[in-house]
């Protein structure tokens, strides 16, 4: 896959905010039975590759880009960090799935 697909959704408290990521076999929109549309905050693709630097050697670069044309969302800049905590879960103090 050269690409996947991503929703960033909020709780309803406004305190967190997820990145739910699929692939393109999906749409965007499918989602909606599962979460508020309120709570669906940007929608886009992304992509990745490596990038390693000296402190971390197996670091990414997460690349977000276009919009969902069935939630009518544009993707943001971001939203590369909530897909990249979803990536690399144990870089940011979270040793449990």
């Amino acid at each position: 896959m050269n690409f996947g697909k991503y929703i960033i959704i909020e709780s309803s408290y406004g305190s967190f905010k997820q990145a739910i990521l699929f692939d393109s076999t999906m749409n965007h929109s499918d989602f909606l039975d599962m979460f508020n549309r309120n709570f669906i905050l940007s929608a886009g693709f992304f992509s990745t590759r490596a990038k390693p630097t000296e402190e971390d050697p197996e670091d990414i670069e997460i690349s977000v880009f276009g919009k969902s044309v069935t939630l009518k969302l544009k993707s943001n800049k971001k939203d590369s960090f909530y897909i990249k905590r979803v990536l690399r879960k144990n870089i940011y103090g979270s040793s449990s799935v």
